[in-house]
């Protein structure tokens, strides 16, 4: 627990090396989708979106990770299909790995639209990351109307409106353009893509099943989405 607490502090100062380096000492301990997830997000950050591909993957449908930093020892991680999260940024960084093609793109609207549906089975969806995922997939796929209709899909009241309203002026701009090749001409919105929160979350369940409760902290004086992250890693029954 205080290899990932450590990890998650990291992560925030940007310090990404060693954010990946208390990951990765973790998973060498006790494997977890949790942690998976984390290292995963931990390459996305720094723009290694192959690694950060094969971490996500593994997150959602188990399989083998190699430690970098430990030999490339491999470690096996059971996976878990309902890991909306892991869902959503691997979406992400099939997006925006510059080796993605459309078969790629293709993956990647699969996986927002599975995050989506879990999300939704599971609890009152609020996080609406996922549908600018599926309106860009849909996007690059050649789909543009159903693209438009999937980003005026995340409502007033969501902290990504914004983020969807920036995504249909750029579609809209480009399209008016009258471009030939303008489905493909994607550079200012891949770069664009890396703004939504690719990032780890350890979720209160998560830190049940791989460390049993933890002491609650006082959260008062942290900003809103710290403190969002810091209920996430502490929740328990001790005060």
């Amino acid at each position: 627990m205080a290899l990932v607490s450590r990890g998650m502090g990291y992560f925030w100062l940007k310090e990404y090396a060693m954010s990946g380096k208390d990951f990765e000492d973790a998973l060498a301990e006790k494997p977890s989708n949790q942690v998976t997830y984390n290292r995963g997000s931990v390459y996305a950050m720094s723009g290694n979106y192959n690694k950060a591909i094969n971490y996500y993957k593994a997150a959602i449908y188990g399989g083998k990770v190699k430690l970098i930093l430990h030999n490339y020892k491999e470690v096996t991680i059971p996976g878990d299909l309902n890991f909306d999260e892991a869902r959503r940024d691997f979406g992400f960084a099939l997006l925006l790995n510059q080796d993605s093609n459309e078969k790629e793109y293709k993956n990647a609207l699969d996986e927002f639209e599975e995050a989506i549906r879990v999300k939704k089975d599971n609890e009152e969806l609020s996080n609406y990351s996922a549908y600018i995922g599926k309106g860009i997939a849909q996007y690059f796929l050649g789909d543009v109307e159903q693209a438009k209709i999937t980003l005026k899909e995340v409502p007033e009241s969501s902290q990504y409106k914004d983020t969807a309203k920036r995504y249909l002026e750029k579609i809209n701009t480009c399209e008016s353009s009258n471009q030939k090749q303008c489905v493909n001409n994607v550079k200012g919105i891949k770069e664009d893509i890396s703004n939504i929160s690719m990032v780890p979350i350890l979720t209160s369940q998560g830190i049940s099943s791989m460390f049993g409760n933890v002491t609650v902290h006082e959260s008062d004086k942290l900003d809103n989405v710290l403190s969002l992250e810091h209920n996430a890693l502490y929740k328990g029954p001790c005060k």
